[in-house]
């Protein structure tokens, strides 16, 4: 009697789409551009995973929280904003903030939540 191999094949893990929405002018600021597995929605999306917010109001957090409970919300504020404006927005339930939304920053954030599972924030 001689042994047989077997092979087996594995197929490689499926990436789903993760969705975010993000300003359109950020967006134009990103270069129309995101990282893989983001898919652009919008902030009505009942699967979005990740709201970015220019708003700077604890206020549009609430709301969006409102709406998408296990949805992180990252608010992008300007690089001068007091430092009370940035504790409001995280005491209204922001993920985090990012000072004037330079593409580098917002695209590396959005890359390190993918890589995340469960909740995106």
């Amino acid at each position: 009697m001689t042994p047989t191999s077997v092979h087996l094949v594995v197929p490689p893990p499926v990436v789903r789409p993760r969705r975010v929405a993000v300003p359109g002018a950020l967006l134009q600021r990103l270069g129309g551009r995101l990282p893989a597995p983001w898919l652009l929605t919008d902030e009505h999306d009942p699967f979005l995973e990740v709201a970015m917010t220019t708003d700077g109001s604890p206020e549009h957090v609430r709301a969006v929280l409102l709406e998408h409970p296990d949805c992180a919300v990252l608010a992008l504020v300007p690089r001068d904003a007091p430092g009370r404006a940035v504790v409001e927005l995280l005491e209204a339930g922001a993920d985090g903030c990012l000072r004037d939304g330079d593409p580098r920053e917002v695209l590396a954030h959005l890359g390190a939540l993918g890589r995340r599972t469960g909740r995106a924030g």
